[in-house]
C-alpha cells in the first residue's frame, strides 16, 4: 500500500492525479520552468525522464518534489499521441483556424479524451497505432500552431499549472490520414533483394 505524508495541496492534487494516471501510463515529476523531468534515465535504469507507473515510486517523486507538475510520456509505450493546438492569446497563433483546415482536407479527428492548458491550447489525446509504427513530434508541421507528441514526447497532465480535462470520454483511434501525416517513413533500402549490385 502507498503512504504518503501531507504535503501542500498542490502537491497532494498533483500526487493524487499521478496515481491515477499510473493505472494505464507512466508519469514523472517534471520541472515547472522548463519541459523536463526532475529525473534522468541515466539513474532510473535507462527509463525516459525517469517515468514510472510504481506508486511507491511516484509517491516519493512528488514528496521530494512538490512543486513537480506530471509528465505524461507520449508514443509506443504509454499507447498514446497528443495533438495539440496553440492559440491567439497563448502563444500568438490560430492554431484552431489551422486544425479546421487541415480536418476540412483530411476528415475531422474523433471525439477523443481532451485537456486544456492555462493558455488556452487544447490537448486531444489519441490511441497509438502500435508496434511498427513510429509517430513523429512536430511543431506547426501539420499547420501553423498544431504540434503532435509522438513517439519520444510528453506532454504535461492536468491539474498541473492550470490544466484541466474538458471530458471523460475514451481515447479514440487514430484516423489512418493523421496516422500517414505524423508517421516516420519506414526504412527506404537504396537497393531491392532482386536488383544486382552495382557493377
Amino acid at each position: 500500500m502507498t503512504i504518503c505524508i501531507e504535503q501542500p495541496e498542490g502537491c497532494q492534487q498533483n500526487l493524487r492525479a499521478a496515481l491515477e494516471y499510473a493505472a494505464d501510463w507512466t508519469v514523472f515529476p517534471a520541472k515547472p520552468d522548463k519541459r523536463g523531468s526532475y529525473k534522468s534515465a541515466a539513474r532510473s535504469g535507462g527509463r525516459a525522464w525517469g517515468a514510472t507507473s510504481d506508486p511507491d515510486e511516484i509517491c516519493r517523486d512528488f514528496v521530494r518534489w512538490p512543486d513537480a507538475g506530471i509528465g505524461i510520456p507520449t508514443g509506443a509505450g504509454n499507447g498514446i499521441v497528443v495533438v495539440e493546438y496553440d492559440t491567439v492569446v497563448g502563444h500568438g497563433v490560430d492554431g484552431a483556424a489551422a486544425l479546421e483546415d487541415l480536418q476540412d482536407r483530411h476528415g475531422r479527428l474523433p471525439d477523443t479524451l481532451q485537456a486544456l492548458t492555462a493558455s488556452g491550447s487544447l490537448h486531444n489525446y489519441l490511441k497509438h497505432p502500435g508496434a511498427g509504427i513510429k509517430i513523429k513530434c512536430s511543431n506547426s508541421e501539420l499547420g501553423p500552431g498544431i504540434d503532435v507528441k509522438g513517439d519520444g514526447g510528453m506532454v504535461i497532465g492536468p491539474p498541473s499549472n492550470g490544466r484541466r480535462w474538458l471530458n471523460r470520454n475514451p481515447i479514440a483511434v487514430m484516423p489512418d490520414w493523421l496516422v500517414e501525416l505524423t508517421r516516420e517513413p519506414p526504412p527506404n533500402d537504396s537497393q531491392s533483394e532482386n536488383e544486382p549490385p552495382p557493377q
